[in-house]
């Protein structure tokens, strides 16, 4: 059943993202919602998570870094990392498309009664505890 659920509602959040990725790309924004979550990320990772080879996506980072969503920081540490951090407008951008995304799937959720709504959440909050990067040691039997 995930299986089959789960692209259909990755597609739906994935069209309300662009609509509202103010003229960036679907690797460009992905991008972006990657440094929001991991903060001062090296361009490998970004890469990787974008699906670019890393030349490809250092020169999408140029870009935003042009358009003064990211910035790009060399730490005195290592020479040979670059840090990327997004900017005050990067971060706005990233949760003014958040928050727009957020609004338009509680009013499709809002047609659900106030039972399934319940049922829904319970659901996705199994669904976290299993799927989180620290999951329970022992999940309990059914």
């Amino acid at each position: 059943m995930i299986v089959d659920v789960a692209p259909m509602v990755m597609r739906h959040i994935r069209r309300e993202m662009r609509r509202r990725a103010n003229g960036l790309s679907v690797p460009q924004f992905r991008a972006l919602l990657y440094v929001y979550r991991h903060e001062a990320a090296g361009l490998a990772e970004i890469a990787e998570h974008v699906g670019l080879m890393p030349p490809s996506a250092s020169k999408m980072m140029d870009k935003l870094v042009a358009r003064g969503l990211v910035l790009r920081e060399i730490p005195s540490d290592d020479r040979r990392r670059i840090r990327l951090t997004l900017t005050a407008r990067g971060r706005a951008s990233v949760e003014l498309a958040r928050r727009g995304t957020a609004e338009e799937l509680a009013h499709v959720v809002a047609k659900l009664t106030p039972e399934q709504r319940v049922v829904l959440a319970q659901g996705l909050n199994i669904l976290s505890e299993l799927f989180s990067e620290h999951p329970p040691a022992r999940l309990p039997h059914a």
